[in-house]
């Protein structure tokens, strides 16, 4: 995978992961990041899955106006 590329990654049931530079953790539901190595060795240890990012849902369903 290329290092500019951008995933959702999420942490394992279990897993606290914090995010390279500002030391935060990764939250359970996940977060887009750039896939660099510090990634590429959380998801090899089995810290991190890659999962598809949430759908959005359109302002109006929020707000019931469909």
């Amino acid at each position: 995978m290329s290092e500019t590329a951008k995933v959702w990654v999420k942490p394992m049931p279990g897993r606290v992961v914090n995010m390279p530079g500002t030391k935060e953790e990764l939250p359970p539901t996940g977060k887009p990041v750039i896939f660099t190595s510090y990634w590429e060795r959380r998801k090899r240890d089995g810290d991190i899955e890659i999962v598809a990012a949430p759908k959005a849902q359109s302002r109006a369903r929020k707000e019931g106006t469909e």
